[in-house]
């Protein structure tokens, strides 16, 4: 079985009742973990298999970023990867939207990476 949860914003007792009573679950997290270790993500993947795509939340301070990407969990991320789950197809694609850079339906504040590296 897999399951779907969105952005959990550091919450997660909600998923133990289901991870716990059922079998052969796989989570896929959808962006804003919002975690500031990665010791709840060691907690369930007691109980299912761990999957992530990352929100803004994720990289908003050093200690959520380092969370995931500074631990063994970034090889969790399904961001820009196709990967096989349960026999399913699962394809990810995180994201961040950053109001200096670009906000939609607003138009980008730089078109290229040489523009914004010079301001």
């Amino acid at each position: 079985m897999i399951l779907f949860a969105g952005d959990p914003h550091g919450s997660y007792e909600h998923l133990y009742p289901f991870v716990q009573e059922n079998d052969n679950v796989a989570l896929i997290i959808l962006g804003d973990l919002q975690l500031s270790s990665s010791d709840e993500l060691d907690k369930l993947a007691k109980y299912c298999d761990i999957w992530f795509i990352h929100g803004n939340h994720d990289s908003k301070t050093v200690a959520a970023f380092e969370a995931i990407w500074g631990t063994h969990w970034k090889s969790r991320n399904l961001h820009n990867r196709v990967v096989e789950i349960q026999g399913q197809r699962i394809a990810g694609l995180g994201g961040v939207f950053r109001g200096q850079i670009w906000m939609p339906p607003n138009k980008p504040m730089y078109f290229d990476p040489i523009h914004y590296c010079q301001y």
